[in-house]
């Protein structure tokens, strides 16, 4: 869990000395910096990506370093220090924040009464780079199926990508009056797009880079 690894670190079996150091310093950079990733998670979780990110930012600074975590040899994560800090200063109260939707402007809380959504949810919508219409009218669960899709693209945008590169390098080739690239003839041949590469780099024409092992080009 990133909460874990980034204020206890990682434990001593999980790689080396220095893996475990930039495993913690990852997992403290994702938890105390703004990015569509995580207000992602929290929409999904019902809490204020900021109100996170202020929390872990002020645990993190009274937790050990990253160096003094991953230094626990004996398989087990290092306990964290507990050190006194001084009771925070008390803030002045903010202004509320006001919202116009429809050519009506109100507070917060006042569209959370008028809507029935929670304060926090609609703070959470908020930052999470919805529409103040979206946000005021969608309601619990239109939202939870639209997280949901937001969740699944993004995944399949994920194994998209994986697939590209594994296709290999984004370049293009002519034969038989035909251009692809690279990835493409290798799915066509079925050649993998290493060797054809290979193959060019060390001078074959483009016609013998593409045989397969019958000689011939698959069409």
């Amino acid at each position: 869990m990133a909460v874990d690894d980034a204020l206890i670190g990682i434990a001593a079996d999980n790689g080396s000395h220095a893996s475990r150091i930039r495993l913690c310093e990852e997992a403290r950079r994702f938890l105390t910096t703004p990015s569509n990733d995580l207000a992602l998670i929290c929409a999904l979780a019902g809490m204020d990506p900021q109100a996170v990110i202020e929390r872990m930012r002020k645990q993190i600074a009274e937790a050990p370093s990253p160096e003094e975590l991953a230094g626990d040899r004996k398989g087990n994560r290092a306990t964290k220090n507990k050190r006194k800090v001084a009771p925070p200063k008390p803030k002045d109260k903010p202004e509320p924040k006001l919202i116009t939707h429809n050519g009506e402007t109100l507070t917060l809380k006042e569209w959370s009464d008028r809507t029935g959504i929670g304060q926090p949810t609609l703070t959470n919508r908020m930052n999470a780079g919805w529409t103040v219409a979206d946000a005021l009218t969608i309601r619990p669960g239109q939202a939870k199926r639209r997280a949901g899709e937001a969740l699944r693209a993004k995944i399949e945008a994920d194994v998209a990508e994986r697939q590209r590169r594994r296709r290999g390098p984004n370049r293009v080739l002519t034969y038989n009056g035909e251009t692809l690239p690279l990835g493409e003839w290798a799915t066509r041949t079925g050649l993998q797009a290493q060797t054809i590469a290979k193959r060019i780099k060390n001078g074959w024409p483009v016609e013998r880079a593409l045989m397969v092992g019958d000689g011939r080009c698959t069409e």
